[in-house]
């Protein structure tokens, strides 16, 4: 059986691909360094989960999209919005000067606050109908998750970087320097169920003469299944009721 990927490390996985892409040059890893392990010249960063998720309920639980199948079948997929999360994050920045420190800050800094326009793809804004000229600039760096959580987006936002310079790190050239900050995006359910079609309810009442006060009203209900993309065979039926 297939290994699946949570939400939550998706989008732990999404933030590492943009980070790692915009520093290339630094040694990238979602683990704390080992214990005595020199770091490289060109610096290491390491992107941790700082504690587990907060989760809230969406009440009422959202509706985002179906998934077409099969139009003659019944049933059909529907995507929905369960809770909405909050992942508290740990990236740290480890390099052998304080000089080598301040350059990968300076350019986690620009990739923290890119804008929709530089970390969404044109594919993305194709498939949502706007425009991609969007702000190159953001206070939070906005990345869409992989499959199969492609149909969402996440957003990150981190605080101002605190540095440690213990005499002890300094003179054992480690100069650190931490960035504390979160995650947000969706978690969402993906479930088949009978699909859901619009449907008229004209009604035309016919009162003929009434012999008595037991006569009925006859009612004509047509129930009209408006033809979808997802279920061109649309129906009409026509059922006669007493009121």
């Amino acid at each position: 059986m297939a290994l699946t990927v949570s939400v939550v490390k998706a989008a732990e996985n999404a933030l590492f691909a943009w980070l790692s892409s915009q520093l290339p040059d630094v040694t990238w890893s979602n683990e704390w360094p080992e214990a005595g392990k020199a770091f490289t010249k060109q610096g290491t960063c390491s992107l941790l989960r700082a504690g587990s998720a907060n989760e809230t309920p969406i009440r009422p639980i959202q509706l985002l999209k179906a998934i077409a199948l099969d139009p003659y079948q019944v049933a059909t997929s529907y995507v929905w919005r369960t809770h909405s999360v909050e992942q508290p994050l740990q990236l740290d920045v480890w390099a052998t000067s304080e000089l080598r420190r301040d350059d990968i800050l300076h350019r986690l800094g620009d990739a923290l606050t890119a804008g929709p326009g530089l970390t969404l793809t044109p594919a993305y804004f194709a498939a949502m109908g706007i425009s991609p000229n969007q702000n190159p600039v953001a206070q939070t760096v906005l990345l869409q998750l992989a499959a199969p959580w492609d149909h969402l987006n996440a957003s990150f936002q981190f605080d101002a970087p605190e540095t440690h310079d213990d005499p002890e790190d300094i003179k054992a050239r480690r100069y650190r320097a931490t960035y504390r900050g979160t995650g947000y995006f969706d978690r969402t359910v993906t479930r088949a169920s009978p699909k859901i079609v619009r449907v008229t309810l004209p009604i035309k009442v016919s009162r003929a003469a009434i012999p008595d006060a037991s006569t009925p009203v006859l009612a004509t209900i047509t129930v009209a299944a408006t033809p979808t993309p997802a279920d061109p065979a649309a129906t009409t039926t026509t059922v006669t009721r007493g009121s």
